[in-house]
Formats: C-alpha cells, structure tokens, sequence
C-alpha cells in the first residue's frame, strides 16, 4: 500500500497560545479551519503516517514542537515546545513525510520571559530525602492540577535532576499526612510553594515545575549553588548520622564502629580519628567497619560536618571572648552563615564561625567576608586551629560582598583575602570572628575559586578578575660631566643644532647659558631692545614658579624661548620687582598664541589711573584677529 499523499491539502491554521516558556513545555493546540482536510490529515496520522511541528527562526536553529499522538476530533492536534533557550518569534510550520501541508502564510508562536516561570530559591539547599523544601519565584499561579484548561495552573510534581548521571525524582506538593496539597502562595505573580522530596537518590540536583499556558521553569542566576565538583545545582541530598557506638578505642586500631543513620549508600568511605576504617557491611540504615592503626587525638573542632560551627557570646564587642557567657551554646550552620538570630539593639556581642576547608581541587581560592559590623577572618595551613592566620579584615559593617572591591580601597578594607594556592582533599581549619552591637549579629564567609569553567553567563556570583595598579615615577635631572683640556673654544651639537663658541675656561653657568640658549627657539623682533618694557622670563615669577597662573608646557614648541604657558590666567603682572609700567610710553603687547581660535579675542586690563592714585581701573577690549590661513588652528 503506497504512502498516501497529503502535500495539496495546504491547511490553514492558528495556535494557541501565542507565547509560552522559553525553558519549553509549553502545550500548544494548533486549530485547523478547514475540518473536512483536517479529518483526512488524521487518517494518514492514524495510519502511522506522522506530523512534525517546525518552528524556525531566521537567526536561530529550529525547534520541533513534539505532536501528542492522540485523535482529536475537536480538528486541533496538541504538541508540547521544547527549549529556546532564549527570546524569539518562531513561524511555525506543519510537514508530513517532510512535506509542508500548511499554507505560506505566517503563525508565529514568541518564546517570552514575561510567561516564563522563574526559581528564585530554594530552602534549604541541602537536606536528607524525604524532606520538605520551599522554592520560592515567579510561579504565576496559585493553582495545582486543575481541569479548567482556561486557567493555568501547576503541572504535576516539581521534577529534580541531577545534571551529571542524568537520574531523575521527583518532589511531591502532595501532603500525605495531612492527605492535602502543601500551600502555595502567590501574589501578583509572585509566591512560594512546598513539597517533599522523594526517593533516595544522594547528590546535587536541580529543580524544574511547568505551568498549563505558560510552560517549564528556568532559574535565576542569583540563586545557583556550587558544589565541591563544580556542579551548578538548587539543592542537594545527603546521607544522616544518628549515632555512632563505641565513642572511644584504642589507638593501635582493630575497634569495630558501628554507624547508624539513614540513606548509606555503597561504596562509601569512613574515616576515623583522621585514618580510613576498613567497611565491613553496608546497609542503607547501619555502616559497621573496623580502625585501623595510627588514629590521632585531637582537639575540637573535628572535621567531617556539613557547614561551620557558630558561637555567640554576650558582652563587650571586642577581641577576648574567652571571658564572656554565651548566649549561644553551639549551632552547626550550612552555607558558612550565621542563623538568623535577633538581639536587642544595642546589647554588645561576639561571633564566631569555626569549621573546616577541604579544597575539592588544588587550585588558587580567595576567601571573602561579609558581615553587619567589624569583622576578621582567620586561615590555618592545616587541620590545627594554633596555626591559624589572619588572611581578611573589615572595619564596620558591609551589606554586599564587593563593596570595597574596586573604590575606596586601603589598609583598613581587606575584605578579600589574597589569592592562596591549596591542596586537593586537604582540610584547613578556618575562623571568623565578629565583633558588634545588635540587632542582628549576621555573618558570612564566601569562597572564590579560580581556574573555572563558569563565566557571567552562567551565574552571577562569577567576578571578573581585577588588579589596582599604582605607578610612581621621580624626575631626575640628566647629568653628564665631561673633562675639557688645553686653551681654546667649543661647541655643542644637539639634533643637528649648533650652540655659540664657548671658552673652555668658562663657568658652569655660562655652560648651563649656552645650552639653554641652543635648545631655545630664537625670537624675532623688528623692535630696538630700548623700547621694550620686559621680554623674556615672563613665565616665571621670583620663586621660578609659573608667575602667570597657568602651567609651564614643555611638550609643545614654543614660538620662541624654551617654554610655553598653557591656560594662563594673565600674560603680565606687575610686581615689587618690577618698574612701574607707563602705558603711554609702552602702549603695545605682543604675544604668541598657538591653538583654536575664534575671529575676535578678550582682553582685561586693570591698572591705576595715576601714579598717585590707588583706585584700580578694569577695562575689557574685544580684538578683532584677521588671518588668511585655512588652517583653524594657528
């Protein structure tokens, strides 16, 4: 039986809706006008004849939207997107056996951000399975698994993954003891909702819902975590220690452990007293192994737990807190933070956070800190807290982790430490100190890793790189010395450029005369030396300071002499050094102007009236300049 032939049927055809997820798993219903061609289309699908949804963009690769293979006699067909990845409109184009069976004719479909549901957080970010986690964004709806398809809704449960062995579980917004969804809460788009992992699966997973309408989830860059491997995830799933029998044994080894707790998996690895402990059995529930030689004793804090461990004590903020109550006995916090914890204002307090660093690849780390009042961070070469240093410092309270990155940066703001080089599977004792008033005694410590394949486009805790450069230079005057012998004159040469016979008996000033003199651009003048008032020096006042307010350039050529004045405030001032200037004897002034100039020029002159008289005179004349050069600038 041949292939039956549907390629002049040439449908036409909307969707609905016109925009969804750019994440996918947006359901799209494709209504066909004509249902009598529509009838004889689902009888080649029935037939095993199949229909493909192509969506294409000109700037894109295309995107298959994935056809439900059921008969609807509503002549519509369903497919679900998949991902774009990106914002886009998309014609959307219908093929059986690759033949199109839709007319040319434009239907667009928009990947949107506006319809796409967002994770913002999820809390925690680690816990056993089985737990019940919060995840917080733009969910869109406060619906679940309703049949109005007028409305939208949650689809079904939330969908956790892990990225590196591709296994899949889920998280259920059912409550089953109390036989009822979990709340979820939403306002203006906005809201969170509740569910409970399941399952056994231990790892870092990510987090993805789909809304009816609307589509699958994304996440938002803020909200990325990032494991020891470098695994980007929302939360994590981790076995549970309930107890450990017997809490003592010798050190020469051969002590059976057993370890009860919840979620053992095989293989694992235990360590005991910082040496291996050979395993014995496995179950899910009980790890019983045996120690072997060379434990060692060591004082708390000991490593092996997730997070730091955070102490609060009451009294004077300062260094000392040997001396102070606690006010808190000991809490073992996730995420290198302090709890949430409320004082009242003003009630003096210190913090601490005291744990473990275990590098998950030799690599260079900076260590930064973030706190609500003055703080200190402090890192040890090994497991020994007596080793530690002081690697980061804050003055007073910061509220972002990059504050006193790029601006404003000096001794007192080290709120990054220096970049370190640590070792693979190594294990350095950490510490951070904070001294302050309430309310609210907050901390945290980050860790930056260098050498790393994220980059800004993957999440937004990635900083670039940046290094503060401070150049300092001296200016030395050149000095040569040479030895003349005999009788007789010389001559220097400086760029093809003679200077004037000179003695070879003659002072170093009248060597330093010559030379200046050779370097000097000659001037010019058709005017007697007699009738000149001052030429020559005008630059510079008594103290060799610029004596017209503008600056000494050197870096241009000047009309004539060795120096030019940039921006000068005046061209001539008189002074106690010099004669009285008569401006019915001397009535001219020349000067050399280089630069842009406009077609006039304003000039301000005070002086006194009479010799006499101390009453100052300001007059302001406007100068007409003709020049015939093209050139602007002259």
């Amino acid at each position: 039986m041949s292939e039956p032939r549907v390629s002049a049927f040439c449908l036409n055809y909307t969707v609905d809706p016109k925009e969804g997820s750019i994440a996918g798993g947006t359901w799209i219903t494709i209504w066909f006008n004509d249902s009598s061609l529509y009838s004889s289309v689902l009888q080649y699908f029935g037939q095993g004849c199949p229909l493909e949804v192509n969506m294409t963009n000109s700037e894109s690769p295309p995107i298959y939207c994935d056809v439900l293979p059921l008969y609807s006699p509503s002549s519509s067909i369903k497919c679900k997107t998949r991902s774009a990845g990106q914002e886009g409109a998309y014609k959307v184009s219908i093929f059986h056996g690759g033949q199109q069976i839709t007319k040319a004719e434009k239907v667009i479909f928009k990947f949107s951000l506006l319809e796409t549901p967002v994770i913002c957080d999820v809390s925690p970010s680690s816990g056993v399975p089985g737990g019940v986690i919060k995840i917080s964004g733009k969910l869109m709806t406060d619906h679940f698994e309703n049949y109005d398809f007028d409305i939208d809704y949650i689809e079904g449960p939330v969908i956790m993954k892990s990225e590196r062995d591709g296994w899949s579980s889920l998280c259920s917004l059912a409550d089953k003891i109390s036989d009822s969804i979990y709340p979820i809460h939403v306002e203006r788009g906005n809201g969170t909702l509740q569910c409970r992992t399941e399952g056994n699966y231990i790892g870092s997973q990510n987090l993805t819902f789909s809304v009816f309408n609307k589509g699958r989830s994304i996440v938002n860059k803020d909200s990325w975590h990032i494991s020891a491997k470098q695994e980007l995830f929302l939360y994590q799933t981790h076995s549970e220690i309930l107890s450990v029998s017997p809490e003592s044994g010798g050190r020469g080894g051969g002590t059976d452990i057993t370890i009860i707790g919840d979620f053992f998996q095989y293989p694992t690895k235990v360590i005991a007293a910082g040496t291996s402990c050979k395993i014995k059995s496995v179950s899910p529930r009980a790890i019983i192994c045996t120690t072997t030689p060379g434990g060692q004793t060591h004082n708390p804090p000991y490593p092996g737990n997730r997070g730091l461990w955070f102490e609060l004590w009451d009294g004077v903020a300062d260094l000392d807190i040997t001396d102070k109550p606690l006010l808190l006995h000991g809490l073992m916090v996730p995420d290198a933070s302090s709890p949430d914890i409320r004082l009242k204002p003003g009630r003096p307090f210190s913090a601490r956070l005291q744990g473990f660093f275990v590098c998950p690849e030799t690599n260079n780390y900076t260590f930064w800190i973030q706190a609500d009042s003055k703080a200190k961070l402090f890192l040890s070469s090994s497991e020994k807290a007596e080793l530690k240093f002081e690697i980061a410092s804050i003055p007073h309270g910061i509220p972002t982790w990059t504050d006193h990155w790029e601006l404003d940066w000096d001794d007192r703001w080290k709120q990054k430490s220096l970049k370190i080089e640590l070792l693979r599977g190594k294990k350095y004792y950490i510490e951070m100190l904070q001294y302050g008033t309430g309310p609210k005694p907050s901390m945290k410590v980050g860790v930056q890793i260098h050498n790393t394949w994220l980059n800004p486009e993957v999440v937004n805790t990635y900083q670039r790189e940046k290094h503060q450069i401070v150049a300092k230079s001296s200016r030395l005057p050149e000095i040569q010395r040479m030895t003349f012998s005999g009788e007789g004159l010389v001559q220097f040469c400086w760029d093809g450029v003679a200077s004037k016979p000179i003695h070879l008996n003659s002072t170093a000033k009248q060597i330093q005369l010559v030379i200046e003199d050779m370097l000097s651009v000659h001037c010019v003048t058709d005017l007697p030396l007699g009738d000149i008032f001052y030429s020559y020096g005008f630059e510079e006042d008594e103290m060799n300071e610029p004596g017209t307010n503008g600056v000494k350039a050197g870096w241009t050529e000047p009309f004539c002499g060795m120096f030019s004045m940039f921006k000068p405030r005046y061209i001539l001032k008189a002074s106690d050094s010099l004669e009285k200037l008569e401006l019915n004897k001397y009535s001219h002034v020349c000067f050399a102007y280089k630069g842009y100039l406009r077609d006039y020029l304003l000039v301000s002159i005070t002086y006194n009236a009479t010799k006499e008289s101390l009453n100052t005179v300001r007059k302001n004349y406007t100068c007409s300049w003709e020049f015939h050069e093209r050139d602007p600038e002259r």
